[in-house]
């Protein structure tokens, strides 16, 4: 798992500088590599989320990938996904729903072994589109 560390974010800063507001990241994706434009922020986010959850960032656009609309962009997708869960942890009661879900889910699926039967699955059956 990728850490954020004070490396990663002087890298993020001197790309922003040297770049623009858009960097680009390699990510593996359903086992496929590509490149991804997102902003500073997002990428940032991004990290956030997979320490909180304990899942990798290519976990997160894997799981992104296979949630959004058809014919939707993948950075689009991810945007909202990412903004969609600062919103729901943003409040009490969603913090408290927020925290871990998407992690337990995800490791759920990769060991095999169901998730608990009663884990909140905010973003189930959303679309992720652009």
């Amino acid at each position: 798992m990728v850490q954020v560390t004070d490396e990663f974010l002087a890298s993020v800063e001197k790309q922003k500088t040297q770049f623009g507001p858009l960097l680009i990241r390699n990510v593996t994706v359903n086992g496929h590599r590509t490149s991804i434009r997102l902003e500073a922020s997002m990428w940032k986010g991004l990290m956030e989320i997979s320490t909180r959850e304990g899942i990798t960032v290519n976990d997160i656009c894997s799981w992104v990938a296979n949630q959004k609309a058809e014919g939707s962009s993948l950075t689009g997708a991810i945007r909202a996904f990412a903004m969609d869960y600062f919103r729901t942890a943003a409040t009490e009661e969603g913090y408290a729903r927020a925290r871990h879900i998407i992690g337990t889910i995800l490791r759920a699926e990769k060991t095999g072994n169901p998730a608990p039967p009663n884990t909140d699955k905010p973003w189930e059956g959303k679309s992720f589109a652009s």
